[in-house]
């Protein structure tokens, strides 16, 4: 199972990552994140994409800080973890990005070892990075 949204869609698939990780195979929340840390469900550990557009990307929350509150648990989780900051503002994900987020889940299976561990794979944008 995968999963992926935008502002309060970005926030619920960051909670699911962590509330349903024994079922999640991985995340890609588009200005999401988590405002705070859940406790991670027992079980797996799901690949986590964040999406955010920089300081301009808010809507009560600042998104680039629920990604990165997301990001952080994950990591001390065990997840394998890619930060993306576009700087285009709220949910402005450019295309390019959104289909390096469906490569990220399709390379992604549930369990499995990332394939992107030793390095982002060519036609990721370059302000991707492994976190």
């Amino acid at each position: 199972i995968y999963t992926t949204g935008c502002s309060a869609g970005g926030l619920q698939s960051g909670c699911m990552a962590q509330l349903r990780s024994s079922y999640i195979a991985a995340s890609a929340p588009n200005s999401g994140g988590v405002v705070f840390n859940q406790k991670w469900q027992d079980g797996g550990k799901p690949a986590i994409f964040t999406m955010h557009g920089g300081p301009d990307d808010w809507v009560i929350v600042t998104f680039s800080e629920t990604s990165a509150t997301l990001d952080m648990s994950a990591k001390q989780h065990g997840s394998f973890v890619v930060n993306c900051n576009h700087n285009g503002g709220h949910c402005a994900a450019p295309d390019a990005l959104k289909a390096s987020a469906w490569t990220f889940m399709k390379d992604h299976p549930y369990g499995a070892e990332s394939p992107w561990k030793a390095a982002i794979p060519a036609g990721v944008p370059n302000y991707c990075k492994i976190f």
